[in-house]
């Protein structure tokens, strides 16, 4: 139940960044905020998108094209990095 909530909480937030083609700059994901600084399409065995990177950085991925029955050949990636953390949180 817990995995199926988090699949869903991640697909309407993955959903509202790709309905609006240009995501705001800044977006708020629990008390921290990301600035996106990429979005792109890639293969599906990519796996480059989840190496290591040098700063905190949060990737979102899904199938790409998005109305693909089955296994999609691509994947559509958004990348942002940490630009501030709730001390209080």
């Amino acid at each position: 139940m817990v995995l199926n909530l988090v699949r869903k909480r991640a697909y309407y937030l993955f959903y509202s960044i790709i309905i609006i083609l240009v995501p705001p700059p800044i977006t708020q994901i629990s008390e921290n905020s990301y600035k996106y600084f990429n979005i792109f399409k890639t293969k599906e065995d990519d796996r480059s998108v989840i190496l290591a990177k040098d700063k905190p950085t949060l990737t979102l991925t899904t199938c790409y094209p998005f109305d693909f029955v089955g296994s999609a050949p691509d994947r559509y990636i958004v990348q942002a990095e940490l630009v501030s953390v709730d001390k209080n949180g």
